[in-house]
């Protein structure tokens, strides 16, 4: 019997991992900015496990809990010879996965391969896409004869907002090679028959599960679901040779439903621009005060941040993304804030972060909620508390 150790798998989890910032604009914090800005945001990356409760499925037993970012869930059913299917999460619904397929987790973030070369990363008119709230990814393992794949399916819903688009993979992808998938352009990135560097594996983590080996053989392939529909992906790491008819098998499962949490394009436009005017530091005050809840009770705690760090006022960029709808009153966007601060209080210089807000939909229209912008400017910190 095999079991599948906790630490391995978000080890391994860990690894495919979502895209670093463009380089162009690299973070410049210091410790505790970084501390705090991983508490307010997991970026893509797994937290320790808080309680590990053991499952026994398919004659291996599987974590169920995980602290924040990655949820960890057993299988729908105990037959080896049958996956946990359909699967849906994020709007995707996996409909194929070899026989004794085993689900383990589920993300926000459109997840890439760690061992393929890389060029520049996709941007798109809103920004890198970070951990946006309309990118999902679901992994599977399956476990052979002592050895282990691991299988991940992952939906990026607005790829012309975020440049994850086919056509920009190609660049991000330099190696990769043209195909289609369900008649639409498609890329094969890896060929999954020519190992990887040992000397790159070696910094890997083995496949859980498995004999201790580390995946050698990994492929991906990546289509967009029409002309300007969600971009899919399908990415295998194994320690055998990547069965591409599986692979492919898998992709004509891959059925994309309906966004969740999508907003309607009148509300997106309005939500996007209250945001712009709440951290534009040349909003006149009486537009401030009505984009933000509250804003006349904080009005005095803005004027100062932008007294006290001319540098933010004077050099700030704001790039706002795109809104999910949290209920018929609230929604939450993610806007990355640059800029350059001498003054900085922890570190210095060019900064750029993220920081994601609630919106409230009242009687005026929609603002963006008090406590979440004191949140954002403790992000970046410029501010210890609000009053």
């Amino acid at each position: 019997m095999n079991r599948i150790d906790d630490t391995d798998l978000l080890a391994h989890l860990r690894a495919l991992r979502t895209d670093p910032p463009p380089g162009g604009i690299p973070p410049t914090f210091g410790p505790a900015v970084h501390a705090r800005a991983r508490r307010h945001r997991s970026r893509g990356r797994l937290a320790a496990v808080a309680a590990v409760v053991a499952v026994i499925v398919a004659g291996f037993a599987i974590p169920v809990g995980l602290r924040t970012g990655f949820t960890i869930t057993p299988a729908r059913t105990v037959d080896p010879a049958r996956p946990p299917l359909p699967w849906a999460y994020g709007g995707l619904t996996t409909n194929w996965l070899p026989a004794g397929s085993v689900h383990v987790g589920d993300d926000h973030g459109f997840a890439t391969p760690a061992f393929a070369a890389r060029g520049p990363v996709p941007q798109g008119p809103d920004g890198w896409i970070s951990n946006q709230s309309w990118t999902y990814n679901s992994a599977f393992v399956r476990p052979d004869g002592g050895q282990t794949a691991m299988i991940t399916v992952t939906v990026d819903w607005l790829p012309d907002a975020d440049g994850y688009t086919v056509d920009n993979l190609r660049a991000y992808f330099p190696a990769a090679t043209g195909t289609t998938v369900a008649g639409q352009p498609a890329l094969q990135v890896g060929d999954g028959v020519t190992p990887s560097d040992p000397r790159a594996l070696a910094s890997e983590p083995p496949l859980p599960g498995g004999d201790g080996t580390n995946a050698r053989y990994q492929g991906a392939l990546y289509w967009q679901a029409g002309p300007h529909g969600p971009t899919l992906g399908v990415i295998v790491s194994d320690v055998v040779p990547v069965d591409w008819a599986e692979v492919r098998a898998i992709a004509a499962g891959l059925r994309p439903g309906t966004r969740p949490g999508a907003v309607g394009e009148a509300d997106t436009a309005a939500i996007r621009a209250v945001v712009a005017a709440a951290f534009t530091p040349t909003t006149p005050d009486d537009q401030w005060v009505a984009a933000v809840q509250d804003g006349q009770a904080l009005l005095a705690t803005r004027r100062k941040i932008l007294t006290d760090y001319p540098g933010f006022a004077a050099t700030l960029k704001i790039t706002v993304s795109q809104p999910a709808s949290v209920d018929a009153t609230h929604a939450t966007i993610e806007t990355e804030l640059t800029f350059t601060e001498p003054k900085h209080p922890i570190s210095p210089g060019r900064i750029s972060d993220y920081v994601t807000d609630t919106m409230v939909r009242t009687g005026s229209g929609w603002q963006v909620s008090g406590a979440s912008f004191c949140a954002a400017f403790r992000t970046i910190s410029l501010l210890e508390q609000c009053p």
